[in-house]
């Protein structure tokens, strides 16, 4: 829909104000939205901030007071919230972002550092047809924002909640060189079982009963949050391990990273919005695994196993069976496995989910990167190059089997 059916003519978008609560004002016939922007950071009330807003599950409210209280307190980092209100003052967007820099740029991006999976506006529960294009809210949004070489927003999904997201429209949009991966699980279990390949069905069963034959053999859930961080302590020194044995760093057990999860299922596990499972033979912890709950919806985020004399049990797929079918028998109905082409998300009836970067360029340093990224990109789509890095990164996958 064009911006004239949506607001009429742009009549102006003001200046922005020096402070932080400074204002950009799109007027157009009697429709009015405004931006601004407010700083944020551990002391945020981020359930006040996005009551009545549907988000992703990176964009809920447990997930970002854990991302400001441990990767937001990096030194240097500096949190914003960007909402844009109609002109009765209801918020129909939102967006946190952070300003860090990046090597020698100054950079204005969604708040990540590696954990957050997708990145996405918040959005009014009802807003129809009220929000204008892509072009006019990204006007809105940088009119807003500090000052920046680039502003960037990576690993944008397609939709949030079943809602478009209105913020891929924009010309500098770009295809992420990564996919999300989930399952739509219908409502009998039997139904999930029997669209599964004839071999994974037989693996999942077999595995199954040689788990189920042990001494004291146990499908669990952290409880409290002692039960959680010990499980934490257990899923990274089985993820160092496989991961370094195979020559690769390990930075997931490394501060802030380590904390931000131990917070994240600290504060959560006992609500339920975090679910860390484990397996168990006797006394030993053998398989972990941890995701994230929203409504509808589970978002898998981490995955260890033991190996060695246990690889033929294949505890990295029953984990994940216990996960999914949790999930479902709970009425959870899209199992998110989040980013990474994993060969057993696929096994597991995993269907691609495009994403989409929007990466804006601001000054003449950040035209230059973005050209540069666009080139890559180009490169990136050809065939045989295409393959051969594939090629590569698949031999540094680890094997969850």
């Amino acid at each position: 829909m064009s911006d004239a059916a949506i607001s009429g003519q742009v009549l102006e978008i003001a200046a922005p104000k020096p402070e932080e609560d400074r204002l950009a004002w799109l007027r157009g016939g009697s429709k009015l939205l405004s931006a601004c922007i407010q700083p944020v950071d551990a002391s945020t009330d981020f359930a006040a901030l996005s009551f009545d807003l549907v988000a992703s599950v990176f964009q809920r409210q447990e997930w970002l007071s854990a991302w400001f209280e441990t990767l937001g307190a990096t030194p240097g980092i500096e949190g914003y919230w960007v909402r844009i209100s109609d002109a009765e003052g209801k918020v129909m967007l939102a967006m946190p972002f952070i300003r860090r820099m990046d090597g020698k740029l100054r950079v204005i991006e969604a708040p990540s550092l590696g954990v957050t999976d997708y990145n996405a506006p918040l959005l009014a529960s009802e807003i129809g047809h009220r929000l204008p294009s892509a072009r006019v809210l990204w006007k809105l949004i940088l009119d807003v924002l500090p000052e920046a070489d680039i502003v960037r927003v990576e690993r944008m999904p397609g939709a949030i909640m079943k809602r478009a997201n209105p913020l891929i429209g924009h010309m500098a949009t770009l295809p992420s060189h990564v996919s999300g991966w989930l399952i739509e699980l219908p409502d009998r279990w039997e139904d999930y079982v029997a669209s599964l390949s004839p071999k994974m069905r037989e693996k999942l069963k077999k595995s199954n009963s040689r788990f189920n034959r042990q001494p004291l053999s146990a499908r669990n859930f952290a409880q409290t949050p002692e039960e959680s961080a010990n499980l934490l302590k257990k899923l990274s020194a089985l993820q160092k391990s496989r991961i370094c044995g195979k020559g690769m760093p390990y930075i997931l057990d490394e501060a802030p990273i380590a904390s931000f999860y131990d917070t994240l299922a600290r504060t959560n596990v006992e609500r339920g919005t975090v679910k860390v499972a484990s397996l168990t033979i006797g006394e030993e912890i053998v398989a972990v695994g941890y995701g994230v709950v929203a409504p509808g919806r589970m978002t898998y985020l981490r995955l260890a196993n033991c190996y060695g004399v246990l690889a033929p049990f294949s505890l990295g797929l029953l984990v994940t069976e216990h996960m999914i079918r949790t999930a479902h028998q709970s009425g959870i109905r899209i199992f998110n496995f989040g980013i990474g082409e994993y060969a057993f998300k696929k096994r597991f009836g995993a269907k691609q989910l495009k994403l989409f970067d929007v990466v804006i360029p601001r000054t003449p340093r950040g035209f230059l990167a973005v050209a540069i990224l666009q080139a890559r990109r180009r490169l990136s789509r050809i065939g045989w190059l295409r393959d051969l890095v594939n090629r590569r990164r698949q031999d540094a996958v680890e094997n969850h089997d």
